[in-house]
């Protein structure tokens, strides 16, 4: 059984935390900020809101949810649909009616504010867009865990958490060798692969111009000639103890992360119709298998920075 609520995680944007503020992480701490910046309905002359909301959805009373030790938390943003091409129509309109009736020309400032009254009038009627994003704290092993491989999204995701807890001491997961230089020597040596990793199919490389491989034979001849000619990997797929598998990039960002079918099979064993149970055992299983990953892709690179 598949649940409504989206739970497992396609991206992974890892932050450090800093280890008295790990320790003083809390159910309690995050309920009791969280609840006080909600999401919200934008106002009628707003592009967008921002806050925090249930991750079991509205109607539930958690503001966090807790499984295997972990903290889940859930922003929301709304954003109003206002079209650059429908506001730069409306403002044609307006301006040609003028210029026709007073039989003058638009100076550039006269047209500026013009545009100003255009959005004001349509933003109130403009259409929303809700989107969430999904990020926990694992205290004992001192991560934050966002679910965004963008880096705009992911820096949304933790001022706004800044903002709410009033500190948010973090600085983004490193490692003490290249993941750059790492992965183009497991290409360039496919012998020097960690044997619980395999390639899948997929790269991305740089210098002088952009490589974009997909569904190949990575250890093939074309690869070696583009290692050859001194381009590096940027981006790599790799599949984790026929568990995992996901994209890989050179600033430790996981995309396109995918689960193996072992998760499907122990929600089956459940045996429960009970959303909230499925979403708590399918967060704990998720939270699980990612910091074996984690801690693994940490090791193959050298340890932490």
């Amino acid at each position: 059984m598949r649940l409504e609520i989206p739970m497992l995680f396609k991206n992974l944007t890892l932050f450090r935390l800093e280890p008295a503020y790990a320790a003083s992480l809390s159910e309690e701490l995050l309920e009791s900020r969280l609840v006080e910046h909600p999401a919200r309905n934008c106002g009628a002359l707003e592009f967008e809101s921002t806050g925090f909301t249930p991750p079991l959805g509205r109607d539930a009373k958690q503001w966090v949810h807790v499984a295997a030790g972990c903290l889940l938390v859930c922003l929301q943003t709304e954003q109003k649909l206002l079209p650059p091409a429908i506001v730069a129509q409306e403002l044609d309109d307006r301006v040609g009616k003028i210029e026709k009736s007073e039989a003058r020309p638009i100076s550039r400032s006269e047209r500026s504010r013009m545009k100003e009254q255009v959005v004001d009038q349509l933003l109130p009627q403009a259409f929303a867009k809700r989107r969430r994003c999904y990020g926990y704290f694992d205290p004992a092993n001192r991560y934050l865990v966002v679910d965004s491989a963008t880096p705009k999204e992911a820096e949304r995701f933790t001022s706004e958490l800044r903002q709410t807890l009033g500190t948010l001491p973090i600085v983004p997961a490193a490692t003490a060798n290249s993941p750059s230089a790492t992965m183009t020597g497991w290409l360039a040596t496919p012998q020097k692969l960690p044997q619980d990793l395999e390639f899948d199919g997929d790269c991305e490389l740089e210098h002088d111009g952009i490589v974009r491989c997909r569904d190949q034979d990575l250890t093939g001849k074309e690869i070696r000639a583009h290692l050859d000619a001194g381009k590096q990997v940027r981006k790599l797929g790799l599949v984790w103890e026929d568990r995992l598998a996901f994209q890989l990039d050179e600033h430790l960002v996981t995309r396109r992360l995918r689960f193996k079918e072992f998760i499907d099979d122990e929600l089956e064993r459940m045996e429960s119709e009970d959303e909230a149970a499925l979403f708590d055992a399918e967060f704990a299983i998720m939270t699980g298998e990612l910091r074996r990953l984690i801690a693994r892709l940490i090791d193959a690179f050298g340890g932490e920075a």
